[in-house]
């Protein structure tokens, strides 16, 4: 065989070779890109799927913020979905959706762990395409009126204790959710000897998760007067109902008096002045109030036989010289303004129009985790 012959066998097979190594090349080229298509494919729904997590996570959110204290957002949510043509969510299947989200709102029940035993949980899992994702947010660890620095108040039984600390945050006034029957009230430990007695609670906001049924077991209750004054520029109730047992002397026996009422203060340097709102008195204080419960009220007792003691009809609590009943009502309130007692000028109805005031605005009302 020539050099020409063997020159041209080389040739042929070097080009076999390449042909192969190609031919194995270009088949590894393609299971590789096809795979890198697909983690980008993945990647692009997992991240599709946390957006619609978050999303979804934080639009109950925003009803949880929006609704009073009794009506907020509880349980299983209905399934949220988001419509590609439109690009937005809605609450019914469309024809083309890119994913849904389920969202679940608890409170955590952790009695171990003090900074989250009690917060509100918003849980959020979304599907794309096979893709799940979660998003989790927590309330924010806020003040509690319970807590040592502050002692407003027993978490446990609800009875309202004497203490001088206020708060320079929000406070939220919660008691125990695990026992029962244990609204914040009035009972016989509160100290001092006088016929009146004052327990103040001060922040700038005042936030009332628990029911204030001040004469709560007034069997055993404090004799006298107890003004429990709420001193707050942005006050939310849940249930109020305040007490008025006037003394009785039947026969022989004097039986005391034991009146328990609520009064609304403005903290010093805040609230709005009445020209602003248009009061009748221009240069008075006012703060805002909302009664989200269905019942303000006053219970009248009476005394009866050997020191027996008998309820009333309860009397709806209105705004004075007006048929408006002050619960599920928003209010301006006047400095000094007392629940048991209250004046033409006490409280303004706020607008409809005006947006809800929010307690923990720049606070931070959830955290992610």
């Amino acid at each position: 065989m020539g050099l020409r012959d063997e020159q041209g066998m080389m040739a042929i097979g070097v080009a076999l070779m390449l042909i192969v190594v190609l031919a194995l090349f270009g088949g590894t080229l393609w299971q590789y890109s096809m795979a890198e298509l697909k983690r980008v494919e993945r990647t692009e729904q997992d991240i599709q799927a946390l957006f619609l997590a978050r999303a979804g996570a934080e639009i109950v959110m925003a009803a949880w913020l929006e609704e009073s204290v009794g009506e907020k957002p509880a349980g299983v949510m209905e399934r949220i979905y988001y419509n590609r043509d439109s690009g937005h969510f809605q609450l019914t299947e469309p024809s083309d959706y890119l994913g849904y989200v389920d969202v679940v709102v608890s409170i955590i029940d952790d009695p171990q762990d003090s900074l989250r035993d009690g917060l509100t949980q918003i849980v959020a899992t979304s599907v794309v395409d096979g893709v799940s994702r979660t998003a989790t947010a927590t309330t924010y660890p806020h003040l509690f009126g319970h807590d040592p620095s502050l002692a407003w108040y027993s978490e446990r039984y609800g009875t309202i204790q004497m203490s001088n600390a206020f708060a320079e945050e929000p406070v939220i006034m919660r008691t125990d959710n695990r026992a029962s029957n244990n609204p914040l009230h009035v009972d016989n430990t509160l100290p001092g000897e006088s016929e009146v007695v004052t327990v103040q609670f001060e922040a700038p906001a005042i936030v009332f998760e628990s029911p204030m049924i001040l004469g709560h077991n007034i069997g055993s209750g404090r004799n006298g007067r107890v003004n429990v004054v709420v001193c707050a520029e942005t006050i939310f109730f849940d249930e109020v109902i305040v007490s008025n047992l006037p003394s009785s002397k039947p026969f022989i026996i004097t039986y005391p008096d034991r009146i328990y009422s609520v009064i609304l203060k403005v903290p010093d340097g805040m609230g709005i002045l009445g020209f602003e709102i248009g009061a009748e008195d221009p240069t008075a204080k006012y703060g805002t109030v909302y009664f989200d419960h269905g019942t303000v009220s006053k219970q009248n007792y009476s005394w009866g036989f050997l020191g027996g003691i008998s309820k009333k009809v309860l009397e709806v609590l209105k705004v004075k010289n007006t048929s408006k009943n002050l619960a599920k009502g928003a209010f301006y309130f006047k400095d000094d303004t007392d629940l048991s007692n209250l004046a033409a000028d006490s409280l303004i109805p706020i607008p409809d129009s005006e947006s809800r005031s929010d307690p923990f605005k720049g606070t931070g009302t959830f955290v992610w985790e």
